[in-house]
């Protein structure tokens, strides 16, 4: 339909990428404990970080 009508998808690769930064601040911010303000401005992913870490022991 989108590209018939010349909408944006809803599977949009920008609204992708919004909801994966949304994501990564959601794990950045459990990372430092504390607010994050967007847009994102890290260089690695807090997820893996606090697995390797050790802060953080998924089953």
């Amino acid at each position: 339909d989108s590209f018939h009508n010349g909408t944006e998808p809803e599977l949009s690769g920008r609204r992708a990428l919004n909801a994966t930064e949304i994501i990564f601040s959601i794990y950045e911010s459990s990372r430092r404990r504390s607010r994050i303000d967007l847009p994102l401005d890290i260089d690695d992913n807090p997820l893996v970080e606090m697995v390797e870490s050790g802060a953080l022991q998924p089953e």
